[in-house]
């Protein structure tokens, strides 16, 4: 019967990946690593359900978050000017574009109110209810035109009295199972002055929606503990371990590229192992369908005295 050394095993498969990163990098495998994923979304995807409901697709997208930034400091926008000031992280931006219809709908005796008074002609007043139509068609109050054709100045004639109209916009966020982010957004408005109107929302027509999430390129090194699952393979053993690693090197503490000084308890029912891993790179960067898996070299020690090397393939929890 035919025995295999773990070591030369162990080293023909830490082989198999230094080649496979070089082809990775080279540019050979990644047209068929892309085939195995999502094409990557360059630009937020609009999609408009209702004239006053909009959903966006979020995407993380430098060009356009600077595209959009610039173009809220051109119209000096103030939640921009604040953020800006606090020296915050500027995550996402959103504008929302409403547009409201300021045609004077055609009125109906019920929208006008006479007011005369036989002993003081001048004194007559027509007040008219002014309405206006929404993204939906519904006519809602916007303020009140007092007609008086008896006053001795013109301007005093006809005067017009906006109502105060209360705007709304609602913003839901939804994920779904494969990452992506959606925004939901919905602009209403109310107009209170009437009771019979109160409380009731009419819609505003969305006109323009811009969303953009601004990519985090930042990677630092930091202090962060973090414990994994490993395999060990050495010249020696195969054996499972739980492992500790205390600083890592990428976007957060999460998203990682490398972990480094990661210390290691395994073994068997025979022996116990403690393992000691200088670095681990993350290899789930690069290949489909696995994430934050690191693989490094290891050195073992045992309770029989041995000591070992080879490697250790590890997933962080």
């Amino acid at each position: 019967m035919m025995k295999y050394n773990v070591w030369d095993i162990t080293k023909s498969v830490l082989a198999v990946i230094v080649i496979g990163t070089i082809f990775f990098n080279a540019g050979f495998l990644k047209g068929w690593m892309n085939s195995l994923t999502q094409p990557e979304i360059t630009e937020t995807q609009i999609t408009r359900i209702a004239e006053n409901i909009v959903k966006a697709q979020v995407v993380a997208n430098e060009k356009a978050f600077k595209e959009l930034m610039k173009e809220m400091k051109a119209d000096r926008s103030e939640v921009l000017r604040i953020a800006r000031e606090q020296g915050k992280r500027i995550d996402e931006l959103g504008r929302v574009v409403g547009q409201l219809d300021f045609s004077i709908q055609e009125m109906k005796p019920k929208d006008v109110t006479v007011i005369e008074s036989p002993q003081a002609p001048e004194k007559k007043l027509a007040i008219i209810t002014a309405k206006r139509k929404d993204a939906k068609g519904e006519a809602y109050p916007v303020g009140n035109i007092y007609y008086s054709p008896n006053m001795e100045k013109i301007e005093d004639r006809i005067v017009y009295t906006p109502f105060e109209l209360d705007f709304f916009v609602d913003v839901v966020q939804t994920e779904e199972e494969n990452g992506t982010f959606d925004r939901l957004v919905e602009l209403s408005l109310e107009s209170n002055h009437i009771k019979e109107y109160r409380g009731k929302k009419f819609a505003v027509k969305i006109e323009d929606l811009k969303w953009v999430k601004n990519p985090v390129k930042i990677k630092k090194f930091r202090f962060n503990p973090r414990l994994g699952f490993a395999g060990e393979f050495t010249n020696e053993d195969l054996s499972p371990a739980v492992d500790i690693s205390f600083f890592s090197y990428g976007r957060t503490k999460r998203d990682m590229d490398w972990r480094f000084l990661a210390l290691s308890v395994g073994g068997d029912k025979n022996k116990v192992n403690f393992g000691v891993t200088p670095v681990q790179w993350n290899f789930g960067n690069v290949v489909p369908l696995v994430e934050n898996a690191f693989v490094g070299p290891v050195v073992v020690g045992d309770t029989d005295g041995e000591v070992s090397y080879g490697g250790t393939l590890s997933i962080p929890f």
